[in-house]
């Protein structure tokens, strides 16, 4: 995994370089040289994206919201 210069440092590069020498210098996958000047395309930015990273959460903000209703509603049943 690249740090984030040295992903500013490949997309600097991909003007001069082709993909596959970029893939061969830095010691990634062809795609991954692709997959980081599109987001610097996309985004502006070619920071590591951890917050997609993780399981995502199944229940919805309305979900717990009605939890903890019912949670509410019978406050002796806590065991």
């Amino acid at each position: 995994m690249l740090n984030n210069e040295t992903r500013e440092l490949l997309v600097e590069a991909y003007k001069n370089y082709t993909a596959k020498e970029l893939s061969e210098i830095f010691n990634i996958h062809i795609s991954s040289v692709y997959r980081i000047v599109k987001q610097k395309r996309d985004t502006g930015c070619v920071k590591l994206q951890t917050n997609k990273r993780g399981r995502k959460s199944v229940l919805t903000e309305k979900d717990l919201k009605n939890i903890f209703l019912l949670i509410d509603s019978q406050p002796g049943y806590n065991n």
